[in-house]
């Protein structure tokens, strides 16, 4: 697939659409190695920035993951556990190659009633 240097969608956001219909093809299998910037930079005509910029989307997405001086893999299928089974988010993420945080969305003080919880419900 070439790019369109002319069309409105950036080069990375269709970089981004060309290497994920390729996963979605098989061509790329998962747990394969997909090829290096040099390589794909050759192929598409673009910089090594705009390859960079692709691949940080299909990171994110949960399509490809980084592996420190190995490069880049496409990652195994969505995360699936059952409801109630104990586990280690982060050291599944970690094994997945996809780095975990967190954020505090909210924090403020709140006034609890006499009454909150003593019919055992919480309220």
């Amino acid at each position: 697939m070439a790019l369109e240097h002319a069309s409105p969608l950036p080069l990375y956001h269709q970089l981004e659409r060309a290497l994920g219909e390729r996963i979605a093809r098989g061509e790329y299998e998962t747990g394969e190695a997909i090829p290096g910037e040099l390589e794909l930079a050759r192929e598409f005509g673009v910089s090594r920035g705009t390859i960079r910029q692709a691949i940080d989307r299909l990171v994110r997405s949960g399509l490809i993951v980084r592996q420190r001086g190995r490069g880049s893999f496409v990652a195994r299928g969505p995360i699936d556990y059952p409801l109630g089974s104990f586990y280690s988010f982060a050291h599944e993420m970690a094994g997945r190659g996809i780095e975990e945080s967190s954020e505090v969305l909210l924090q403020r003080r709140v006034r609890l009633s006499a009454t909150w919880g003593q019919d055992g419900s919480g309220r």
